[in-house]
Formats: C-alpha cells, structure tokens, sequence
C-alpha cells in the first residue's frame, strides 16, 4: 500500500487499467448501441483500440516509475526496452481475456493496435516532457 501513497500518478495508471479490463464485457454492446450509429462511418474498432492504448503509454511514462526511468549502466535505451515489454505483455492479457469471453475474440491485429498505440502515447509524453525541460 506504500507505493500508493509514495506516487499519486500511479493511482491514475491503476484506475485506467482496472477500468479497461472491466470494459472489455461490456465494450461490443457499447459499440452496437451507441458508438456505432454515430461513429460507424468515421471511426473503427481499430482505432478505438488505439486511442485507448494511446492512453496507457502516456499514463505508464507518466507515472515516472522508476524502472521504468531509471537509466541502465549496462544498455542505453533498457528502460524503453522494458517499457514495449510490459505494453506487450498487457496488450497480450487483453486480446486473452478477450478470447475466453463471449462475443469477442482474439485478435493479432488489435494486439498490434494496442502495442503501436501505447508506444505512440509513450514517445508523446516523453516529447511533451522534454519540451518542458
């Protein structure tokens, strides 16, 4: 419970995360009722797993963990490597989780549009950081 307490921004990437997987049931029947008949002919499922995904890089670089900021003596660039590995292995979790329910199923595809969104919110809060600076 201390790491809570000790970074704030995490409750955020908790609650994100906790929410996008309580979503997934309910995701398909939003789609039907209300997001299709008004976004059908602009937006696609692809893109709404994007923008969700694009969502989760910028609150994982934003939180500022720290291994995932801390520098490596031994590679440059590790903490980025750890960084598409946990967006990969989260993006993995969804499409299983999606795969056991009804309605849905697993898709390579989205685990790519996931994977790329959180890499592009990523690269954008470290660019929004360093214009900052």
């Amino acid at each position: 419970m201390g790491a809570l307490t000790s970074n704030p921004r995490l409750r955020w990437l908790l609650l994100y995360l906790g929410w996008l997987f309580a979503f997934l049931p309910v995701a398909p029947w939003v789609w039907r009722r209300w997001l299709r008949p008004v976004l059908g002919a602009y937006i696609t499922l692809d893109a709404i797993h994007i923008g969700e995904y694009v969502l989760l890089g910028w609150l994982l670089r934003w939180t500022r963990l720290r291994w995932l900021e801390q520098p490596s003596t031994h590679r440059r660039g590790a903490a980025w490597l750890r960084l598409i590995c946990v967006v990969g292995l989260i993006a993995f979790l969804d499409e299983i989780v999606q795969g056991m329910l009804p309605n849905r199923y697993a898709d390579v595809r989205d685990f790519l549009c996931d994977w790329g969104g959180a890499l592009v919110g990523a690269v954008g809060e470290r660019c929004w950081r360093w214009k900052k600076t």
